[in-house]
């Protein structure tokens, strides 16, 4: 995906910059910094591939982590992945005006989720509240 996104005749981004299953404090440490980076006229672009999981009956989403696991009862330990809530913030206070987010993951219900009538296996609505900013 960087060879692509690098090459000038196909995508020609000038900054690519690639983490391999980070733990959850690189991952958004990482992403708040790429995003603090950015100007106004810049074309922001987080492409994440992994996993994702709903977080709870609200539908909220999180990115997984190297570190990821779930507890004796079945329920994620909300401290080893990335919130798509911090992810939310953390685009929202970039300068960048065009940003791109493409979330290449399936999520996996946890029990509470699984049992909830109103998410009926569709997908979460992790974007919730974006304003279309995105």
């Amino acid at each position: 995906m960087k060879q692509v996104l690098e090459n000038p005749k196909i995508a020609a981004f000038d900054e690519v910059q690639t983490l391999l299953n980070p733990n959850p404090q690189i991952l958004a440490e990482s992403l708040e910094s790429f995003c603090q980076d950015r100007d106004i006229d810049d074309l922001l672009v987080v492409y994440f591939s992994g996993h994702g999981v709903v977080l709870d009956d609200h539908g909220r989403f999180g990115l997984t982590t190297s570190m990821s696991r779930t507890n004796s009862k079945g329920k994620v330990v909300r401290s080893t992945l990335v919130s798509a809530d911090l992810l939310q913030d953390i685009l929202n206070d970039s300068k960048a005006e065009r940003q791109v987010v493409v979330l290449d993951c399936c999520y996996r219900q946890t029990d509470t989720s699984a049992n909830n009538p109103h998410l009926g296996g569709e997908s979460p609505s992790i974007f919730r509240g974006w304003g279309g900013r995105l």
